[in-house]
């Protein structure tokens, strides 16, 4: 099973999504040991536990593609994916799999009861 996860910056503004189908801290520690992301945020969130990889991989997607849309008005259509992304303030390298292998049209929100209530805190060990 997987899980989706958000990182977070020191003014709780998302700079990450992804999936892991390893223990989150795991995963927390590779991300802190990473150059690319260090000082970049100050905590990882769990959004989803107990998924299939299709369903993962879908619902982060369509997470990375509302947050460039929310910010479509600061980049233009011909900036790279790299630009757009950079431009939505995410360190995501891709905007995460193709909306035409999503599990549905919506994965946020027919895959809702899937997604906590409330973002989990992941502690580092």
């Amino acid at each position: 099973m997987e899980l989706v996860y958000q990182l977070v910056n020191d003014e709780n503004k998302v700079v990450y999504y992804g999936i892991t189908s390893r223990e989150a801290q795991d995963r927390l520690a590779e991300h802190l040991a990473d150059p690319l992301k260090k000082g970049k945020f100050v905590r990882m969130e769990i959004l989803a536990e107990g998924l299939t990889h299709d369903q993962a991989r879908s619902i982060e997607g369509a997470l990375i593609r509302s947050r460039l849309a929310e910010n479509i008005d600061k980049f233009s259509a011909t900036d790279s994916i790299k630009e757009q992304l950079k431009k939505s303030k995410l360190l995501n390298k891709n905007r995460g799999r193709v909306k035409e292998r999503w599990t549905s049209s919506n994965p946020l929100a027919d895959l809702k009861d899937k997604m906590l209530n409330k973002p989990k805190k992941v502690k580092c060990h």
